[in-house]
């Protein structure tokens, strides 16, 4: 046996002494959602920009402009993400949404998504400075 052959062999049975990898586990996404008024000039806002960031990735998975935010159209943006990536546990809005709601409050308890929208006023959570102790 060459040198190439017998380190094959040797690394052959080193991995197969390893322990087998846990399996993966897919854990249900959870989304943000958020409607940003944009300014083309000075005035009212001219468009709209609707976003869906996953909590775990911090990826946009989701943008949609508009002219106005139609809770009509925000619905089927996110029912065509559900089917493409399948339905978070939670979504979760900002206090900043400039329309009715409870449309989607609707669809979301139909599809089984629980809807967080937190009190204006309230914030996001997790507001201020998070650095560690002085």
């Amino acid at each position: 046996m060459d040198d190439a052959a017998e380190e094959d062999e040797k690394l052959r049975l080193r991995r197969s002494l390893l322990p087998a990898a846990p399996e993966a586990t897919q854990c249900p996404p959870e989304w943000s959602a958020t409607i940003v008024p944009t300014r083309l000039a000075l005035g009212p806002p001219s468009w709209y920009a609707f976003y869906v960031i996953e909590h775990g990735t911090r990826a946009a998975v989701a943008v949609q402009v508009d002219v106005l935010p139609a809770v009509d159209r925000l619905i089927v943006a996110l029912e065509s993400l559900s089917r493409s990536r399948g339905a978070p546990r939670y979504l979760e809005l900002d206090d900043g949404c400039p329309m009715a709601i409870d449309p989607l409050s609707d669809w979301c308890a139909r599809v089984g998504i629980r809807l967080n929208i937190p009190l204006p006023g309230q914030g996001v959570g997790k507001g201020g400075f998070e650095g560690g102790s002085r």
